[in-house]
C-alpha cells in the first residue's frame, strides 16, 4: 500500500521543523542528531529511525525554493514514530533523515509558503532561488572541509561518518514540468529497471499523474533512460556544458550530494525527485515541430538576452545570471546539429522566455517593497498582463503540496522496499 499524504499538510519554516523535531525527540524518543554549530544548529538536525542493517539517507530542501521535501521528510518521520503504515520497514532499515539542507534559503521563501497551493502569481512574484554560487546541491568538496557552504560540510561530514550507506534520496521540485520526473545515479542502469518501472506505474496508474518526457541529449549529465527518468547530473558533465557560455561556472560548481554518497560508500542507487509546482503536460509532447533544436536554442537565447537587458535596470546581479543562461544556450546550440525539436522542447523554450518576462516585473515589484515604496501601478499592471499571457499560452495546472509529498514519499518507499527485497 502506498503512503497517503493527509490533506491538511502545510509548508514548514525552519523553526517549525525545529519544534516538531524536538517533539519527536521528547514524546517519541526519536534519535535526533545536531550536525552543525552556530545559527544552523537548531535547524540542521538528522532524525535517525529504525535499527535494520540497511542504511538509507534522505535529504530535502537543497534548493531554497523547493520546500516540499522538508514537509515530506517530517511527515515520514512522524508517521514512522507513531507506528504508521511504513513502520514495519524499520526492522529492515535504518533511516537518516535531514528535513532541510537549506534553512536560510527556506526563510527567504516564507512569503509564498502560506498556502499548500499558492497562486501562480504569488509563486512567480515571491519565490527566491539561490544564485548559482549558492547552490547547496552542487556545493560539496572532495572532503567536508572543502565544501562551499557550512550546510554541505555538515551533511557531508555526517554521511562520511556512517559505517555504510545502501541507498540515498534527495527530494527536489521544479517550477514547471510536463509531469513527475525522477533522476537516478545507478551503479548499473538495467539492474534497477524494476524499481523505475514500478515507480512510473505508481505515478501514472495509482497517482493518476503524467510523467515528464524529454530527451535532453545527455546535456549536463541528464541522460535519457525512459519517460519520467533521466540519469542524475554530475559536476563533470555540468562543467563541460557550461564552459562555453559561462566560463566562471568552474569557480562555483562543486560535487553534488549523490556523488558524495557514491564516493564514500559506493552507494549503488541514489534517486532524485523532480516534481512540478505547476504542470504543463504539453511540455512532454513528443510530436515533431517545424524547428530544429539549434533553432529553438538560438531563438530562446536571443530572447532571454533581451529580457536580461530589460532586467539590468532593475537588478544588475540577476541580469548577469540571466545573460549567462542565454549565452549558454547560444554557445551550445550548434552542438545539436540538425536534430529536430519536438513540440515539448520548442514549448519549453517559449515558456522560459514568458517566465523571464514575468520575473522582470516581479523583480521590479520586489525592489519597490525593499525600498519601502508603494508598488508602482504600472508595474502591477504589467505583472498582471505578463502573468495572464503565460497562463493563456501554457495553461499550468497546480500540484498541491499533498500531491507533491505523496509522490516524493512513494519514491522513498519504493526505494526502501526494493533494497529490502534485494537483501533478502
Amino acid at each position: 500500500m502506498l503512503w497517503q499524504a493527509p490533506d491538511n499538510l502545510h509548508y514548514l519554516l525552519p523553526d517549525d521543523v525545529a519544534w516538531r523535531t524536538q517533539v519527536l525527540a521528547v514524546e517519541r524518543e526519536v534519535e535526533v542528531i545536531p550536525i552543525a554549530e552556530g545559527e544552523l544548529r537548531p535547524w540542521l538536525r538528522v532524525l535517525r529511525l529504525g535499527s535494520g542493517p540497511l542504511h538509507i539517507a534522505v535529504v530535502g530542501n537543497a534548493h531554497a525554493d523547493e520546500p516540499s521535501g522538508t514537509v515530506a521528510i517530517m511527515a515520514l518521520a512522524e508517521d514512522l514514530a507513531v507506528g504508521g503504515s511504513l513502520s514495519p520497514l524499520l526492522e529492515q532499515v535504518t533511516l537518516h533523515l535531514l528535513p532541510t539542507l537549506n534553512p536560510l534559503g527556506l526563510l527567504r521563501n516564507r512569503d509564498w509558503l502560506l498556502s499548500p497551493t499558492p497562486s501562480l502569481g504569488d509563486y512567480l512574484r515571491l519565490a527566491r532561488r539561490d544564485a548559482p554560487g549558492q547552490d547547496r546541491e552542487f556545493g560539496y568538496g572532495e572532503t567536508p572541509t572543502q565544501a562551499a557552504h557550512a550546510e554541505c560540510a555538515a551533511w557531508h561530514g555526517y554521511l562520511d561518518a556512517l559505517p555504510r550507506l545502501d541507498g540515498y534520496a534527495s527530494l527536489h521540485s521544479m517550477a514547471f514540468g510536463g509531469g513527475a520526473l525522477f533522476l537516478g545515479q545507478f551503479d548499473d542502469v538495467p539492474r534497477w529497471m524494476m524499481l523505475r518501472t514500478q515507480l512510473s506505474d505508481d505515478m501514472v496508474h495509482r497517482r493518476r499523474k503524467t510523467l515528464h518526457d524529454e530527451d535532453r541529449g545527455g546535456r549536463k549529465g541528464f541522460g535519457y533512460i525512459a519517460p519520467g527518468w533521466w540519469t542524475a547530473p554530475t559536476r563533470e558533465a555540468m562543467s563541460a556544458f557550461l564552459a562555453k557560455g559561462q566560463p566562471d561556472a568552474a569557480n562555483w560548481l562543486r560535487l553534488n550530494s549523490m556523488q558524495v554518497a557514491r564516493a564514500r560508500h559506493q552507494v549503488p542507487v541514489a534517486l532524485v525527485s523532480e516534481l512540478p509546482q505547476y504542470c504543463v503536460p504539453a511540455l512532454s509532447d513528443q510530436a515533431p515541430s517545424a524547428l530544429s533544436r539549434a533553432e529553438v536554442d538560438e531563438r530562446t537565447g536571443r530572447e532571454l538576452a533581451e529580457t536580461a537587458a530589460e532586467l539590468a535596470a532593475i537588478d544588475a546581479h540577476e541580469a548577469e545570471h540571466r545573460l549567462a543562461q542565454a549565452n549558454g544556450l547560444l554557445a551550445n546550440a550548434e552542438s545539436w546539429g540538425d536534430r529536430q525539436a519536438n513540440v515539448g522542447y520548442a514549448l519549453a523554450g517559449r515558456l522560459a522566455v514568458y517566465r523571464a518576462r514575468v520575473a522582470n516585473e516581479a523583480a521590479a515589484l520586489r525592489l519597490d517593497r525593499e525600498r519601502g515604496q508603494r508598488p508602482s501601478p504600472i508595474r502591477v499592471q504589467r505583472f498582471g498582463e505578463r502573468l495572464a499571457a503565460l497562463v493563456a499560452r501554457f495553461e499550468p495546472q497546480a500540484w498541491t503540496l499533498a500531491e507533491q509529498v505523496s509522490a516524493q514519499l512513494t519514491m522513498v518507499q519504493r526505494l526502501i522496499e526494493h533494497l529490502v527485497r534485494e537483501r533478502a
